[in-house]
C-alpha cells in the first residue's frame, strides 16, 4: 500500500519525471480549455506539488500569469528550474503548511498531489 512520503524523488526519478509525465499537444489543449474559465485573468497562480514544473510553465504562458511552484522535493525543483521562464519561480514547501500569507495568490492548482498528503 502507498504511504505518503514513501517516494524518493531524488536522482533518476526527478531527471526522468517529465519524460514520463509529458503532455501531448492534444492533452495540453484539453487542460487549457478546462482550466481557462478558472485561471484566465489570475495574475498569480500557486502550483501546489509542482513536481518538475510541467503545469507551471504552461500556466505562465497560457494565462500570462506569474506562477509559483511549491514542491517539497529539491531534485524536482531543480528539474523544474531548468525549464522555468522569468514568470515562474519554484520554492520548497508542503501543501499541508503553505508558507504564504492569505490572498497571496488569485488561484491554486493541484494535480496528482492528494495521495502524497499526510493529512489532507
Amino acid at each position: 500500500m502507498f504511504s505518503p512520503g514513501s517516494i524518493d524523488y531524488a536522482g533518476a526519478l526527478s531527471r526522468n519525471f517529465i519524460a514520463g509525465r509529458g503532455l501531448s499537444v492534444d492533452a495540453q489543449a484539453t487542460w487549457r480549455s478546462v482550466l481557462a474559465p478558472h485561471l484566465d485573468g489570475a495574475a498569480r497562480i500557486l502550483d501546489v506539488g509542482s513536481g518538475a514544473g510541467r503545469f507551471s510553465a504552461l500556466f505562465a504562458s497560457w494565462f500570462r500569469s506569474f506562477v509559483v511552484g511549491l514542491e517539497p522535493a529539491a531534485a524536482m525543483r531543480d528539474a523544474a528550474r531548468a525549464m522555468a521562464t522569468s514568470h515562474v519561480a519554484y520554492l520548497g514547501g508542503r501543501a499541508e503548511q503553505l508558507p504564504f500569507r492569505t490572498a497571496t495568490f488569485d488561484a491554486a492548482f493541484l494535480s496528482n498531489v492528494f495521495h502524497h498528503l499526510r493529512e489532507p
